[in-house]
This record gives C-alpha cells, structure tokens and sequence, in this order.
C-alpha cells in the first residue's frame, strides 16, 4: 500500500511537470522567418512569420509586423503585441528588401550573424519589392510563408538553379577584401514567389543582379558546379540544350609588362547534349567537333559579357580580388586600390568543353 501511495505521487509530479512544461512551450513564438523593409531614413518594417498549429493539426503562419529603428527594438515590439517570447533559434530565412539593401545592410545583419542561437544555416535572399509582401501574403496549400520561401530557397540551391548563401556565408564574404556577398534575388508574382535572379552586392549594399536566364553561367564562373541545363542558339538556325553540367574553375593572375594585373578564368565543363535542331548530323564525328566549337563560342562570349556586368557593377562576386591578392604581397596588396582598379581589369574566360554523349536530334 505504501508503494502504491509513492507511485501515485511519482504520477502526479510529472503530470504537473508535464503541463508546466506545455505552458512554457505555448508561451513561446518560434519564428521561422524574417522580413525587413526600408519605410524612411532610418525606419524599419519588420515582420516575422511563426507557425501555429491549427485545431486540425496543420501548421498555419501568422505573419506580425511593426515599425521599428533597429532590429532588436522590432523584436521587443512584436513580443508586447504577442505576449509571446520570440525564440529564433528555429530561424530559417531573413528576407530583405531591394530598397533597403541598396542603401546597405550589414548593420541590421550583424545583429543575426552575432547571435549565438540562430544556426549557420540560416538563409539570406533579398526581394525585388518589399519583402514583407512575402510574408504576408497567403498562398494556396502552402500555409506556412516561412517554410514555403525556405523549402523554395533550398530546392532551387540542391539543383543549381540559384546560390546557397547563408548568414554565415553572407559575413565571410563580406569581411573578405577580395570578394562582394551575393544572394538570390526573390519577386512574388500572382501568389507565388520564384527566384528572379541572383543579387550583387558591392560591400554591404546591393548593386544590381544577374538575370534569370544567366544564373547557371553565373554558377559555372562562381565555381564548381555539378548540375544544370543550357539551351542557346548557334550560328544559322540551329539550336542546342546541354545538360548535366560538372564544371572545374581555376583563375589564373598574369602581370603584364605595365605591371597591371591581367586574369583569365579557366573552365573545364563536362556536359551532355540533350536536343540539338539543326542540319548537322550528331553520329558524325566532324559535325560533333563543329558542335563542340560552337558551344564553347557561345559559353565564353556570354560569360565574357557576364563578367563585364559584373564589372560595370563594380561586383567582384567572382572572388576575383582573392585570386590577385594572393598573386601579390601583403603591403602590395594593402597598397593597391581594388575599388578602382577592378572594373578596370582585363578579365578573360577560357572553357575548356568535353561532351560525354550526343542525345536526341530533331528537324
């Protein structure tokens, strides 16, 4: 009977411990998502997307948002409004909007990146137009923005379609003096978001981007890649799609008899063609040679033109400053003006073509 007596007690405790437990639990807001926006000068909009469970079992999202002059003022807002204690533990994405980025970023993301509990991988991408249009937005069987802009982000990165840039990533880049950040750039269109193309950045602050159509060239110079498809157009009317793209890079420094720097960026790309249309006859193996040829044209002058973009953009995404500094001494590199010096520069592409197999031939 005694035992009995304790057992029942021992039950108790942990029940009581149980729902304390719950209560804490509930008290708390998990946030999976943040958006922030420029209002005016030094004003923020900054809102949070945190799931919440429905009666049915099913996540839904509910999107806050105040204004606010710093981040860390934002969260203390929100909580008030909530009652909740935000947790960013579970944080997975930081949306950033064109108009902000523009005018630089870094002093609202060092409050993230300092942040002991928000992880590594926690992803970055900026929003042609305001990012809280993102998440605030509802989006049919997809109830949780956060984690429909997160799993979007992920999947696109897994198949090359756009880069994998993390807070972590973002910060090395961007204390590196011989590379610019980039991210993927976001546009909500018709209740869907897609990955418009990828964003520049000069320091801290956005400089423009690469389109869509470019973002798999992009990814061949930036470095290895190891998936993806091209289709492009040849001399005449014929047509051509390469897929299953492996590429290695290796950037050489020369100097020339000036003294100026002089870079050639070295791609071996391995690929497989998919479709061709056109007159030439894929099983012979001089017309596949002229295949070749006119692939490797293609490729070196679009990414020829690429690199002049990024350039013009004064966007060293490449890491091209990287590559120079360590050709140079510490002083001679400490001495010599890379802002001004590397839209400058002469920048030239050589690839490198192997194509493992001829696919299917139509017209």
């Amino acid at each position: 009977m005694h035992n009995k007596r304790i057992s029942v007690c021992a039950a108790g405790m942990l029940l009581l411990a149980g729902c304390g437990e719950q209560r804490k639990l509930e008290d708390l807001g998990m946030i999976h998502a943040v958006a922030l926006d420029r209002i005016s000068r030094g004003t923020l909009q900054v809102g949070v997307s945190i799931p919440k469970p429905s009666e049915g079992g099913k996540l839904f999202s509910e999107y806050q948002t105040v204004q606010a002059d710093s981040v860390k003022e934002a969260r203390t807002k929100i909580q008030r409004r909530t009652g909740e204690i935000l947790v960013s533990g579970q944080l997975r994405t930081i949306l950033i909007g064109k108009d902000l980025a523009e005018g630089g970023i870094w002093r609202y993301m060092d409050a993230y990146q300092r942040d002991p509990i928000i992880g590594e991988r926690t992803l970055i991408a900026v929003v042609d137009g305001p990012a809280n249009n993102i998440l605030s937005s509802d989006y049919p069987d997809r109830p949780s923005a956060g984690d429909y802009v997160n799993k979007l982000l992920l999947r696109d990165a897994k198949i090359h379609e756009s880069p994998d840039v993390t807070v972590y990533s973002f910060a090395r880049d961007f204390y590196d003096d011989g590379i610019d950040p980039i991210a993927p750039l976001l546009k909500l269109e018709s209740r869907n978001v897609s990955i418009s193309g990828i964003a520049l950045f000069h320091g801290d602050s956005y400089a423009g981007s690469v389109a869509a159509q470019d973002i798999i060239r992009f990814l061949l110079l930036y470095g290895n890649a190891r998936q993806g498809e091209i289709a492009m157009k040849l001399d005449g009317n014929e047509q051509v799609m390469i897929s299953g793209l492996l590429s290695h890079r290796r950037t050489k420094v020369m100097h020339s008899k000036g003294g100026e720097p002089e870079v050639e960026i070295q791609l071996r790309i391995r690929a497989s063609v998919l479709e061709y249309i056109g007159e030439r006859d894929i099983g012979k193996e001089e017309d596949q040679e002229w295949i070749i040829q006119q692939i490797t044209k293609h490729l070196e002058a679009s990414m020829q033109d690429l690199v002049a973009q990024l350039q013009e953009k004064n966007a060293d995404a490449l890491g091209i400053g990287k590559r120079v500094r360590n050709a140079m001494g510490y002083d001679e590199w400490k001495a010599y003006d890379w802002n001004s010096r590397y839209p400058k520069l002469k920048i030239g592409v050589k690839i490198r073509l192997l194509i493992k197999d001829f696919g299917i031939k139509e017209g």
